[in-house]
């Protein structure tokens, strides 16, 4: 079942990607680690490092909780480079008992290469410097820069208007050396149905500022107005991120006007001796008419290998079964059109049947990924044909519908048993044109300290 081009640890427990990063020509990816099994246990921050995102080196650990009674896990974070000073890791210090000690957010310093760090005392923020009443298990740290100043937004559940809501909060750096920070206010209130914003990430599309949290379930983005500065973001959009809640906790690459977006890929099986892996890389964007848009990065081309394409007059019958597509590990792109009445289905299965299915329905505009719903554009014309991307990666599934404006990720055990692609319409829909790549393994090695200097 483990995936082969989604990057993963050597083995054991995975979730988080934090600490997202570009320096010196690599992309440094820290992440939530228990190396110790299989399942979230002991948590630290595993390193990992790539120039392209095909191939990977593994790193030392980079941060080990303290194991005294304030610090059992280390927490959700960022990684800053400043201009005048050395990387810096924010990360939130949990202990196992948070009502006798609260989370605090805490920094460590690293070398320039960004592989040894060593944690800074005292904490950078305690609970003492969120809003009076609020609750003692706020985290995930996420620092960006603006108009030459360092902010850093905060997950949180704050007392307002007599009720607690969950928040974003907002806070600014008071000089260049990261150690002081002060509260500024709220970012953003959710409404009573987000009991808590996970992993906010705060950044610009342009103009634009966006938001994306994890509440628990699917993510949510939102997006403010044309030039607003951070302590007043005014979303005029919000949507969903992904609408599967396997898709989760996300983080950012900023790199040359780029915004590369990440996140865990969760809901594996227990007891196979790994657990977690990551998303394939998401370039964001937005549209004319205001959605985010996300693609996956244009570096996923180079795995891939051999392909085909179906031929046009074959795509015209009502039912196509392709023996020769490799569904273990496979990219597939193509277009649909599809009536009001119309319903057409992508299926991966094997000769007992269906093992997997995204199924269109023009009726109700949706688009099914094994029980998941998917709103699509209800008011898109028969004549528009949707864009569909997909991508298989043995027990991983990455759907990108649309351009982009909506996304699914699923995790099925059982498509290890699939042989076949198999696609269906009804008289009310048609497939436009569907090519398929077979994708080859992302590869690792292991650190080679010989290799430090460089």
């Amino acid at each position: 079942m483990r995936p082969v081009f989604h990057f993963h640890p050597r083995s054991r427990w995975m979730n988080d990607p934090n600490g997202t990063i570009y320096v010196d020509g690599y992309y440094h990816l820290f992440y939530q680690l228990n190396p110790y099994g299989d399942a979230w246990g002991s948590i630290h921050w595993g390193h990992a490092r790539t120039r392209d995102f095909t191939e990977w080196e593994h790193l030392p650990i980079a941060l080990a909780p303290d194991g005294d009674e304030y610090e059992h896990f280390c927490y959700s974070g960022c990684a800053v480079v400043p201009e005048d000073g050395p990387p810096r890791i924010f990360y939130t210090s949990v202990s196992a008992d948070r009502e006798t000690h609260p989370h605090t957010q805490r920094s460590a310093v690293g070398t320039a290469d960004l592989v040894s760090w060593h944690k800074g005392e005292p904490p950078t923020l305690t609970l003492a410097d969120a809003p009076t009443g609020t609750r003692a298990d706020w985290r995930d740290p996420y620092v960006f820069e603006h108009d030459g100043r360092h902010f850093m937004v905060v997950a949180a559940v704050i007392p307002h208007d007599g009720q607690d809501r969950a928040a974003v909060l907002l806070y600014r750096a008071e000089d260049r050396s990261l150690d002081r920070w002060s509260y500024v206010q709220p970012l953003h209130l959710y409404e009573e149905e987000v009991t808590f914003a996970e992993c906010p990430n705060l950044f610009r599309i342009g103009e634009r500022w966006v938001l994306i949290v994890s509440p628990f379930g699917p993510l949510r983005y939102a997006i403010g107005a044309d030039g607003d500065p951070p302590d007043r973001f005014a979303p005029d959009r919000v949507g969903i991120v992904d609408y599967s809640a396997e898709y989760y906790a996300t983080n950012t690459f900023l790199v040359d006007g780029r915004v590369i977006l990440v996140a865990w890929i969760r809901g594996f099986p227990k007891g196979r001796g790994w657990n977690g892996c990551l998303s394939i890389p998401r370039e964001l964007g937005i549209s004319t008419d205001g959605d985010l848009i996300q693609t996956p990065i244009e570096e996923v081309r180079s795995l891939r290998t051999r392909g085909g394409t179906v031929a046009p007059e074959v795509l015209r019958s009502n039912r196509v079964e392709l023996g020769d597509v490799p569904v273990r590990g496979v990219e597939i792109e193509g277009t649909l059109r599809i009536g009001p009445h119309g319903r057409a289905a992508i299926r991966l299965s094997s000769e007992e049947g269906p093992l997997f299915s995204l199924e269109f329905d023009g009726a109700t505009s949706t688009l099914h990924a094994e029980g998941i719903p998917v709103r699509l554009d209800p008011e898109r014309s028969a004549e528009q044909p949707i864009s569909f991307r997909v991508f298989v990666d043995r027990s991983v599934v990455e759907a990108f519908i649309d351009g982009g404006r909506r996304c699914v990720t699923r995790v099925a055990e059982n498509l290890l048993q699939a042989d076949r692609l198999v696609l269906e319409t009804d008289d009310g829909a048609g497939f436009g044109y569907l090519h398929y790549w077979e994708m080859i393994p992302i590869e690792y090695r292991d650190w080679d300290t010989s290799t430090r200097a460089q």
